[in-house]
């Protein structure tokens, strides 16, 4: 049986990361729907309050839900030759996701809560206002779409819990308000286990999940496609009106990625891409986001973006 070649990506590096006063630790990265830079930083978390653990006697550690003192939190958004910077006082979320409104307001969620914590926050640079509601406990990822629909994946101890996150993927408004979930009592095609990745691009958001290891398409109605997939353990992918290109599976290099071409019936086979950077290495210590076509990796050395469609010519 002839081997498929190994097809290969370079990710160019787009910025470093945004400079900020030595009181700020850079906490982590996103990308908005319209491909923005989003970074996030926290000020003066001397012992990393942020991702603070606690144990118990004899067992392993868990997420601490909330940090002892709020704190203030910088958002830097880069887009094009463009800087903003947005401070928000009193944050106490711990494990925090963070995305970008189209009119420039700014979403945290705490990945943790208890009991019906209000651990989603709008936040309204121009105004000041914040807006807080209940977004669920285990959260994946959060993404918005260009109707200003939030999207809120989450972890198996989310979705076998109680609350938002019971729908696996779980669509908000833009004042936090639900309005759609995919695991839902009339279902029968599909559930939503553990949400390994999500990809929302335009209208539309792309779900890759557990236990099955399916592919979904959500519409701007909520029309739902299903897709089965040969891979398995995936934790983002790309994918844009030709392909997908899904992250390294279990076990895999993390640079190990896998093509596939959508075609009128189904995937293709699988064809692997092996992914590097212009600048350093691509690996685990960095972040990799896949949003709209593009695969993103974010790391100490700064941001760094390829397209599939490059893979396809």
């Amino acid at each position: 049986m002839k081997r498929t070649k190994t097809k290969k990506l370079t990710l160019a590096h787009v910025v470093p990361l945004p400079e900020v006063g030595e009181e700020f630790t850079f906490v982590s990265g996103s990308v908005s729907n319209r491909q923005e830079g989003l970074f996030l930083f926290i000020k003066n978390d001397l012992i990393n309050e942020i991702h603070g653990r606690y144990e118990r006697k004899g067992g392993p550690s868990f997420p601490k839900r909330k940090m002892a003192n709020a704190k203030t939190m910088l958002v830097v958004i880069l887009s094009d030759e463009n800087r903003q910077d947005i401070l928000i006082d009193d944050v106490d979320f711990t494990f925090p996701e963070f995305d970008l409104f189209p009119d420039g307001r700014i979403l945290l969620a705490a990945g943790w809560c208890a009991n019906d914590d209000l651990n989603g926050l709008i936040f309204n640079s121009e105004t000041r206002e914040k807006t807080k509601f209940h977004a669920g406990d285990g959260i994946e990822t959060i993404c918005i779409d260009d109707a200003s629909r939030i999207f809120i994946s989450y972890f198996d101890e989310g979705i076998f819990g109680d609350g938002p996150g019971m729908g696996g993927i779980t669509c908000f408004n833009d004042e936090g308000g639900i309005i759609w979930q995919f695991n839902s009592t009339d279902r029968k095609d599909a559930y939503i286990s553990d949400c390994y990745a999500m990809n929302v691009t335009g209208f539309d958001a792309y779900i890759y999940y557990y236990t099955d290891f399916e592919l979904a398409k959500i519409g701007p109605k909520f029309e739902t496609a299903i897709w089965k997939t040969d891979i398995s353990g995936c934790h983002c992918f790309a994918i844009s009106d030709d392909a997908l290109l899904f992250s390294s599976q279990y076990g895999e290099p993390e640079n190990s990625f896998h093509l596939m071409k959508r075609l009128p019936r189904g995937l293709s086979n699988k064809t692997p891409v092996e992914v590097k950077l212009d600048i350093g290495t691509f690996d685990k210590q960095g972040q990799t986001i896949g949003r709209g076509a593009s695969i993103h990796h974010i790391n100490k050395q700064g941001w760094f973006r390829g397209s599939i469609d490059t893979l396809l010519e």
